[in-house]
């Protein structure tokens, strides 16, 4: 019996979500994914198939944003908004996305 990715929907559901976004406000998209435009393109560009399969990665394909620093603090003070705009809106380190071969 095949067994089934656990990380298959999380990954799916988050390229619908950024395409989603992309396709309705493309800006906001670069602003709130930390992704390039060209990348963006890519994702909104692929085909439910193509998604399909780079969801199946054995790996999640997006990472949070922020350091363990802001993070902690985040944990430590949910109330405290200056943490929580840290944490939101600290890029990335790098993408785990990658599109090759589509």
């Amino acid at each position: 019996m095949e067994q089934k990715n656990p990380l298959f929907e999380l990954n799916l559901m988050y390229l619908f979500a950024v395409r989603e976004l992309a396709k309705s406000s493309f800006k906001e998209a670069i602003y709130l994914t930390g992704l390039d435009d060209d990348m963006l393109n890519l994702i909104c560009e692929c085909e439910y198939e193509q998604l399909k399969q780079i969801a199946s990665s054995p790996k999640v394909i997006f990472c949070l944003n922020g350091s363990k620093q802001h993070f902690k603090a985040l944990i430590a003070s949910p109330d405290e908004e200056l943490q929580r705009f840290a944490f939101t809106f600290a890029m990335p380190k790098n993408s785990l996305l990658v599109i090759s071969e589509i």
